[in-house]
């Protein structure tokens, strides 16, 4: 009878180190070693320059039904809209908002600005563009839209007049 008792508690010793062994090999796989062609994560994942511009059909003004345009301010001082504020110097790998309009107008050309015009409306009717070929006088048309940086007279702590920039 003892003799029973200590092989079955041999038998039991056993099984429990290899079911503990089977568990211990069955979810320690690699992932390295699975197929190259199966899917992690069950679609193809793509980065975002790969990815096409969708081209829609072009829109007849009879087809619209209705439409509405609607002006926003956006008010950077809130916190939701920071990202579109910050960083104020352009770093590596940021910038604001403001610096990829500017960067667009005056580096790229890729964005076109717009005058209002003697109706004043918001149309986008009147394109700024070079007047005779002469690209200096565009170039200070353009940087005239985004501002340029005065000194202002300031006094200081002695009632001295300095300038700031």
């Amino acid at each position: 009878m003892r003799k029973l008792k200590r092989r079955n508690n041999y038998i039991e010793v056993i099984l429990v180190i290899s079911f503990f062994f089977n568990n211990l090999i069955s979810f320690s796989q690699c992932s390295s070693l699975s197929e190259p062609n199966v899917l992690d994560a069950g679609y193809i994942q793509e980065n975002i320059p790969t990815k096409r511009v969708v081209q829609y059909p072009s829109l007849r003004e009879a087809d619209v039904i209705w439409s509405k345009r609607i002006w926003r301010t956006i008010d950077l001082r809130e916190k939701m809209n920071h990202p579109l504020f910050y960083p104020l110097e352009p770093l590596s790998d940021r910038r604001s908002l403001w610096d990829v309009i500017k960067c667009g107008v005056l580096n790229e050309s890729s964005i076109t600005i717009y005058e209002l015009g003697a109706d004043l409306d918001d149309q986008f009717k009147y394109p700024v563009k070079p007047t005779n070929g002469n690209i200096d006088e565009f170039k200070k048309k353009l940087n005239s839209f985004f501002g340029t940086l005065e000194e202002i007279p300031m006094l200081d702590s002695e009632d001295n007049f300095k300038t700031v920039a």
